[in-house]
């Protein structure tokens, strides 16, 4: 072949070869630069989707935009390994904002935005991505990935709500959401009160302690309301938080009140308020009441002891004075003891005696037909009764039953002379049952003797040992819970508290301690996270109310109804109402999101831990107090991202 044609097909080649090597360096450079953008744009994607949750989950529970735009901001530069510090533009109270950091290649956009309880927060960001083999196509140095995720926070509305009304009357017609008429005030010394139309309070005053008040459409806030957390007009309306019921199916077998002081859980036909007897216990579980209630007795769960001890700021007095009134004294039901001494052949030593009552008794959840575990209740104790006892004498014990009480413990204290009841201890000495079916007209009594075979031992306080342990058998001579914090017997809050109004009877014991040495052993306050032994929901369907006139409502629910103690579906649009003499003292909330409720008379009661309505209206003379409570309120609300 001719010299000059083999130079010209090595020139072809060496042509061919450079415009290989280019389209060879290119696909390297889309799959190495190509599996690095896909690698950095699914970790983008992570921090971003990482950034949208952290806002909406502070928002949860902070409700500020400010903090839950710089916890997305912390979330995000910890997934994309940014170390320097972060800056909003315009600010970090905006709704609308820029974030960036110094030295980093990133640049966050969030945009927050709210539609009545649900709040957004929509998070987008580009990252600069150097490239190594794409820039010899001509691509550039870097390349932008980039990402976005949406973060939705449903705060319910009504969290942290004392009183919330869901109705925007008068913003568009109807009658006002929250009024408030006659000579009472509303007085909410924990939590907030929102509602989603107007409010009225007729020359009223509503004094918020520790919260805020929010309106939707009533400008200027009216100057009767004042709030800790400021007042706040043209908030967007609350949502319904659309709880569910309890099990309603776990309770379904039919149920009437008859001459039996203790009901039953289940599906009443009848009112229950109206039956033969001033009062009735209520067993744990759910009651669905078709015909609602209208009747004029005292119904509660409450596990109370005879002879509750009165209090003195705050703290039960163990000397032999009784509380006025008791729980259960307004329906002529509340129990007692009396003691005296006999000749006996098992006599104790010589002395002074206080002697301490609780009541007992076990309750089931899930119920017991369906295997359910037992829980013990043990109330605080009452107040201490001394008696002086000769050498050779025992003490005999005649106890008028207290509603519900399926059985008394018995403590004791001792000197050789003088008040065994100024400081205690009071050491176990026996468990009594009651035997006795508690029925209208005679709730019967229980007999008890205490001789030295029940109390070998002096109960000194050299001798009383660490606090009982519901749960467990009783040792000889454990302490009783007395409500003396700090104290041997036992460390924690024992006993009774003031009543939440004057007037009214002791309140139960904060929470129960870790060892059960102290607190609530019975009641709201029962130490177990998940169930309150004794608690109820009262259900009312479509056709049932409540228009009460007189009696009392006093029941508190628990974690296994979501702290829901009255529930109505949202189909139930009746009226519920309290008038004249009639009382509601739930600790829980009262859920009727379209009901129209109403509370006419003197007032002076707690009404319930938190109260969830239609509309909301209070009349009569005497102040109106809502106590909420966080820890007896349905968990509500939830954060989430959407792509």
């Amino acid at each position: 072949m001719p010299r000059t044609t083999r130079n010209t097909e090595r020139g072809q080649t060496l042509v061919l070869v450079a415009f290989s090597l280019i389209v060879l360096i290119g696909l390297v450079g889309l799959a190495v630069d190509g599996g690095r953008l896909f690698w950095e744009r699914r970790t983008l994607q992570n921090a971003v989707d990482s950034a949208a949750l952290a806002a909406s989950d502070n928002y949860q529970d902070s409700q500020s935009i400010s903090s839950s735009l710089q916890a997305a901001a912390r979330e995000y530069a910890a997934n994309e390994s940014i170390y320097g510090a972060s800056s909003a533009s315009p600010s970090w109270s905006a709704t609308t904002v820029d974030v960036t950091w110094v030295g980093a290649p990133d640049d966050m956009h969030v945009v927050y935005t709210s539609a009545g309880s649900v709040s957004a927060f929509d998070v987008s960001s580009t990252h600069r991505v150097g490239l190594a083999f794409m820039v010899v196509l001509g691509a550039g140095a870097t390349a932008g990935v980039s990402a976005t995720a949406q973060g939705h926070a449903k705060t319910g509305g009504t969290i942290n709500a004392a009183l919330a009304t869901l109705s925007q009357g008068n913003c568009r017609g109807g009658g006002d959401s929250l009024s408030v008429v006659g000579n009472g005030d509303i007085l909410v010394p924990g939590g907030s009160v929102q509602s989603s139309g107007s409010v009225s309070l007729g020359g009223r005053r509503a004094a918020i302690s520790a919260g805020s008040f929010s309106v939707n459409c009533t400008s200027p806030v009216p100057s009767g309301i004042t709030a800790s957390n400021g007042t706040f007009t043209g908030i967007a309306p609350l949502s319904d938080p659309a709880f569910s019921p309890g099990p309603l199916g776990s309770y379904s077998s039919a149920q009437s009140a008859s001459s039996n002081i203790v009901l039953q859980p289940g599906v009443y036909a009848g009112d229950p308020s109206s039956g033969p007897a001033g009062c009735y216990f209520l067993a744990g579980g759910v009651y669905t009441l078709q015909a609602g209630l209208g009747g004029g007795n005292f119904i509660s769960n409450e596990l109370r002891p005879p002879d509750e001890p009165d209090t003195s700021s705050g703290t039960p007095n163990y000397d032999n004075r009784v509380a006025n009134p008791q729980e259960w004294s307004a329906s002529g039901c509340s129990g007692s003891f009396i003691l005296s001494t006999q000749i006996s052949g098992l006599g104790l030593t010589g002395g002074v005696f206080g002697i301490v009552v609780t009541s007992t008794r076990t309750d089931y959840y899930p119920p017991q037909a369906q295997g359910g575990t037992a829980y013990p209740r043990e109330s605080a104790p009452s107040t201490c009764h001394p008696i002086v006892v000769a050498a050779g004498r025992a003490i005999n014990m005649v106890i008028n039953n207290v509603p519900g009480a399926q059985g008394y413990n018995i403590y004791a204290s001792y000197v050789a002379s003088g008040d065994p009841c100024a400081t205690g201890p009071w050491g176990f000495v026996a468990s009594v049952p009651n035997t006795f079916i508690e029925i209208a007209g005679s709730l019967g009594t229980t007999l008890a003797s205490i001789n030295s075979s029940s109390l070998a031992t002096l109960p000194t306080p050299a001798n009383i040992g660490r606090a009982c342990t519901v749960g467990s058998p009783y040792p000889p001579l454990c302490s009783a819970a007395t409500g003396l914090t700090g104290s041997a017997n036992p460390p924690g809050n024992g006993g009774e508290t003031a009543p939440y109004v004057s007037g009214l009877a002791p309140s139960v014991p904060s929470k129960d301690t870790a060892a059960n040495g102290g607190g609530d052993r019975a009641d709201e306050h029962y130490n177990d996270p998940a169930v309150s032994p004794g608690a109820v929901q009262l259900y009312f369907p479509n056709t049932a109310c409540i228009s009460m006139t007189q009696g009392t409502v006093a029941v508190f629910g628990g974690p296994q109804y979501n702290w829901i103690v009255i529930f109505s579906p949202p189909s139930n649009n009746c009226s519920p109402s309290f008038s004249g003499h009639a009382v509601l003292a739930s600790v829980g909330t009262v859920y009727w999101p379209a009901g129209n409720m109403s509370i006419t008379g003197n007032g002076g009661a707690p009404v319930a831990s938190q109260v969830i309505v239609n509309t909301f209206s209070a009349a009569g003379n005497g102040d109106l107090t809502i106590f909420y409570d966080p820890g007896s309120a349905p968990q509500q609300g939830y954060s989430q991202i959407s792509m």
